[in-house]
């Protein structure tokens, strides 16, 4: 993040502090997101100041109520467009290490709850509020993130995860079909 410029930057793990050449500013990144005719975008980042990719909102909702209403707004949900963020931390510094040895605490944690969760169709939003949030946040001074994309093209739509098989394990989901 440059303070200066109030200005959000992805650098690639070999990119100096110090020279600017090879950074990649958040406004592209989401310029880039909003050109992809996917419906549903999904992007996943553990990095520090990683959530200044989204705007302020409010926490995203989940699904609630009996089956039949959630299977309706489920199918509902899944025709609008969403341009959505998981990210480690909103714009403060995350830690790298900490989780298994092999993971950060967030990364862990997200791994864990995809196959924690017992849905066999379930949102970005019920896997970050019933199961991510609270674990990571609990581990460590950092809080993950759930939101929209700041200008990308969201249309209040939502990314869906289907199970795996009995492994209970999630793969990427939402609508495969550009629209």
């Amino acid at each position: 993040m440059d303070q200066r410029l109030n200005k959000a930057y992805w650098l690639p793990a070999d990119a100096p502090t110090d020279d600017t050449t090879n950074w990649i500013s958040a406004d592209d990144i989401t310029t880039n997101i909003k050109l992809i005719e996917a419906n549903h975008v999904l992007v996943v980042s553990d990095s520090c100041h990683s959530g200044a990719l989204s705007r302020a909102t409010p926490p995203l909702s989940s699904a609630n109520g009996a089956a039949r209403n959630r299977e309706e707004y489920l199918e509902n949900i899944d025709k609008r467009r969403s341009r959505l963020l998981l990210a480690s931390g909103g714009s403060e510094p995350v830690l790298d290490g900490g989780g298994d040895g092999r993971h950060s605490i967030f990364a862990m944690v997200l791994l864990q709850s995809l196959k924690d969760m017992t849905r066999d169709k379930f949102t970005v939003e019920e896997l970050f509020s019933e199961y991510l949030c609270e674990r990571v946040a609990g581990r460590s001074r950092q809080v993950p993130e759930c939101n929209p994309i700041r200008d990308s093209g969201h249309d209040g739509g939502t990314f869906t995860f289907n199970a795996n098989g009995a492994s209970g394990a999630a793969k990427h989901g939402g609508s495969s079909s550009p629209s």
